[in-house]
């Protein structure tokens, strides 16, 4: 799976940050409007800790799918994850028209939003059927920050999107699930969260958090 292509995508759209700072100046001029629960520490350098957050994030996408190969065949779920797993990539190297062709931190932060949203949405509605996670990780915190970074109606947009895209998939697997369901051992299941144990903390930004 091409990963590879999807870092490489981050590191030049890191370059071009660099010397556009585009990300940067769309970033400061939002700090003054963000909902009261985002929590930013060090005036003179919110611009600065909300840069590099977003870039945790983007760059937590490619490290995630990974992981979800590698997961998925040690507890033989390649079956459910891989759908997925190409799903989210194609938001990277073949995204859809919402969100457009550009080659930035910018585009690739909806991205990532779109990736990691669809995988919240896929979790929900697997759990409504099956009574369990998908993918035992929890992106709720970090998603609700990257939503309104980008910007509503816009990210409305991209949610109605992740929707859809977990609605079709659950419903055209809905049969196999029950059987999934079946087989799925409790051992298995300590196995495939044991995987994921380790990711968990992977976007505990100090400088930029929500207060519940």
């Amino acid at each position: 799976m091409p990963f590879h292509l999807i870092s490489e995508l981050i590191t030049q759209a890191k370059v071009q940050e660099q010397e556009t700072k585009q990300l940067a100046r769309q970033l400061e001029k939002m700090t003054n409007g963000l909902h009261s629960t985002i929590h930013i520490s060090g005036e003179k350098k919110s611009a600065v800790s909300l840069t590099a957050f977003v870039l945790k994030y983007i760059e937590h996408a490619p490290k995630y799918l990974t992981v979800m190969v590698k997961a998925s065949i040690e507890a033989r779920m390649q079956e459910w994850i891989f759908p997925v797993i190409k799903l989210t990539e194609d938001f990277f190297l073949h995204p859809p028209s919402v969100v457009g062709q550009e080659k930035s931190l910018t585009r690739l932060m909806e991205s990532a939003y779109l990736a990691h949203r669809l995988i919240e949405e896929i979790n929900d509605r697997y759990f409504l059927e099956a009574g369990r996670v998908l993918i035992p990780v929890d992106m709720t915190t970090a998603n609700l920050i990257i939503h309104q970074l980008i910007g509503e109606p816009f990210s409305n947009q991209l949610d109605v999107l992740c929707v859809e895209l977990a609605n079709d998939l659950i419903t055209s697997r809905r049969k196999k699930i029950a059987q999934q369901t079946v087989g799925i051992t409790p051992e298995k299941q300590r196995l495939w969260i044991q995987a994921w144990q380790h990711w968990s903390d992977v976007l505990d930004e100090k400088n930029v958090s929500i207060k519940l």
